[in-house]
């Protein structure tokens, strides 16, 4: 039987064109060593590898952008209940395998012989050793039934394809892993032939209170059992030893499993926006994480509030342990570069509750967010930095630190691109500085605005708006301000707000010619 052991390996969640990883620890056996175990291979099974691995290949260079894998060989490739998946070269607990991988004899099976001693690698070294590998398993694996001579032709064309000297890109590798695809219907699991987690961490659990039973029996009766010279006992005491010790270290590996589902929960609740797939990893790990069960507190809560539902006081006690098991976790090494998405969840119920308190509280996170730079160098598009300080920026608005307010909306407005979202900023500035006589830059706002949104319908009627009620602006000055918002958008005279000012203001449209009137 082919030997199961715990990795450390790299998953990969494909959203709206981008490619997130989140590591993960798995049970499994390596490609190599299991084929060393079963080199009769069912053709299907042998395919689903194939097209697997090929969809690997690409996710991870979709990821990475540019670096290389290094390792494509059998060895860096771990076959679990779910499938293939890619070993994870940086971690520490491979460490042992990833020392084997850089033996000359390895590399040398599966890279140009002049690429062997290379310390740096390319795209086109991977590429090779892609082809190299599944002309490997093409070799080791006896598929039944055998492959046909169109299946043959086709893993020769592949092969032949990641192995020639052109230089080669990333459509080159999604032209590959659409070859491999063809050849597999579907994707297929490795058998399974053990039991899952939970039934190993139960059986080692009750090992481990037995080792403790016996144990404590022994301890008893120790004086006899030094005269006897018992080998056999002690035997028995080390093997009682070493299940404990593997019983405990399932019951890591189990606590890391669920760590690994929390956060594949809040990568999809904050980098994907997906929230049906973040209850679905929140409800696998809230049966032993008391920080998943308050995200799906948080998650339904807010449902309710946006439905018209009053769950205030339910959100709030929420938040409220939820910041307590937080605390608990801000000590580990993770933190400073993740816990910007364990925070977001938090500033987004503070913000639906828009309380004097939830400010506060929203207030304090930020400033502690901001104040890390670890997790900025992964903050592709300063998408997490830029949905931080709108928070921010809110929190001061509801907790009447109007100044503050301004200076976090003026960054904000640098950083947003979505044009409805930056409609709101310019109006919250526009109040803003209104609110606080700032006369000069309340037409500055306005008139950025206009320039900076030339298609927002609002942001002109507010603009024109400020114009006509103006007194000491020349009414010939105001017709020729909405002479330029018609033919900038003629349109606009069928919005409503703009018919409401045409009635306050008397102004009259004929054909090129505009007067306002009051």
């Amino acid at each position: 039987m082919e030997q199961r052991c715990e990795y450390a390996v790299l998953r990969f969640v494909d959203k709206n064109g981008y490619c997130h990883m989140i590591h993960d620890y798995v049970e499994g056996t390596s490609l190599a060593q299991y084929l060393k175990v079963h080199p009769k291979t069912d053709k299907t099974i042998f395919f689903g590898w194939l097209a697997k691995i090929g969809a690997l290949a690409v996710q991870f260079y979709k990821w990475k952008d540019g670096e290389c894998f290094g390792y494509f060989n059998p060895y860096a490739i771990v076959l679990t209940e779910e499938g293939p998946v890619f070993l994870d070269t940086k971690d520490e607990e491979n460490e042992e395998l990833i020392g084997f991988m850089q033996k000359k004899s390895v590399r040398s099976f599966f890279m140009r012989p002049e690429r062997v001693l290379s310390l740096k690698m390319t795209f086109d070294d991977d590429m090779y050793s892609l082809g190299k590998t599944i002309q490997f398993l093409a070799a080791k694996c006896v598929t039944v039934p055998g492959f046909t001579r169109k299946e043959e032709r086709s893993l020769r064309r592949v092969i032949s394809k990641c192995t020639d000297k052109r230089e080669k890109e990333l459509k080159d590798l999604k032209e590959i892993h659409r070859e491999l695809k063809k050849l597999s219907d579907k994707e297929v699991k490795i058998p399974e032939k053990g039991h899952n987690r939970r039934r190993i961490l139960g059986a080692a659990a009750f090992l481990i209170i037995v080792a403790v039973i016996i144990v404590s029996a022994r301890g008893g009766n120790k004086a006899s059992t030094a005269r006897a010279g018992d080998k056999n006992g002690a035997a028995r005491t080390s093997e009682i030893e070493e299940v404990t010790a593997s019983g405990q270290k399932k019951e890591v590996k189990e606590n890391e499993h669920i760590h690994t589902q929390l956060e594949l929960g809040l990568l999809y609740l904050t980098e994907l926006e997906d929230e049906e797939q973040s209850l679905a990893c929140f409800e696998e790990a809230a049966a032993y994480s008391e920080l998943a069960e308050i995200y799906l507190k948080i998650i339904h809560y807010i449902g309710r509030e946006k439905n018209g539902t009053y769950a205030g006081r339910e959100l709030e006690q929420a938040l409220q342990k939820g910041s307590e098991e937080l605390e608990k976790v801000k000590a580990e090494e993770w933190w400073e570069q993740k816990q910007v998405l364990y925070q977001i969840p938090f500033l987004r119920a503070y913000g639906l509750l828009n309380t004097k308190s939830s400010a506060e509280a929203a207030i304090y996170t930020c400033a502690e967010l901001l104040e890390s730079d670890a997790w900025k160098s992964r903050d592709r598009g300063k998408k997490h930095e830029l949905e931080v300080r709108t928070y921010l920026a809110g929190a001061f608005e509801t907790a009447g630190e109007d100044e503050r307010a301004i200076e976090e909306y003026e960054t904000v407005k640098e950083l947003e691109e979505e044009p409805a979202a930056l409609e709101q900023i310019y109006a919250k500035l526009e109040g803003l500085y209104e609110r606080a006589g700032q006369k000069e830059n309340v037409w500055q706002i306005l008139k950025e605005g206009t320039e900076k949104m030339p298609q927002s319908e609002q942001t002109w009627v507010r603009y024109l708006k400020q114009c006509c009620a103006d007194n000491e602006i020349d009414r010939e000055v105001c017709a020729e301000y909405v002479k330029n918002a018609l033919s900038m958008l003629p349109d606009i005279k069928d919005n409503v707000e703009f018919q409401k000012l045409q009635k306050e203001y008397e102004i009259t449209v004929e054909g090129e010619n505009v007067c306002v009137g009051r």
